[in-house]
């Protein structure tokens, strides 16, 4: 896992005063992070809502797929859709 955000400028605007408390950085992840997968399934301790936003880079990474504009040629910057508390991950096929 490459970079929690934490928007506290939207959450400040769009979130309810009583309920900006719960709204901290991701609690699932922490920056250095490091998931090892063997087949594409969802890790145990991995965020449900993540894994589904991520998927399809894992999926495109374990088939021997490429993003033509990545630098790595066997992988990608992938990041969750949570657009308050975003948690963006390097998805990269073994060396």
């Amino acid at each position: 896992m490459l970079k929690r955000h934490h928007n506290t400028d939207l959450i400040e605007q769009y979130v309810l005063e009583h309920k900006r408390a719960l709204y901290q950085p991701c609690p699932r992840h922490i920056e250095g992070q490091e998931f090892y997968l063997a087949k594409p399934e969802k890790p145990d301790d991995f965020c449900s809502w993540a894994w589904a936003d991520i998927f399809k880079e894992v999926l495109t990474i374990m088939s021997g797929g490429i993003f033509p504009n990545s630098k790595e040629p066997n992988g990608v910057i992938a990041s969750c859709t949570d657009g308050l508390r975003p948690v963006v991950f390097r998805v990269s096929a073994a060396k």
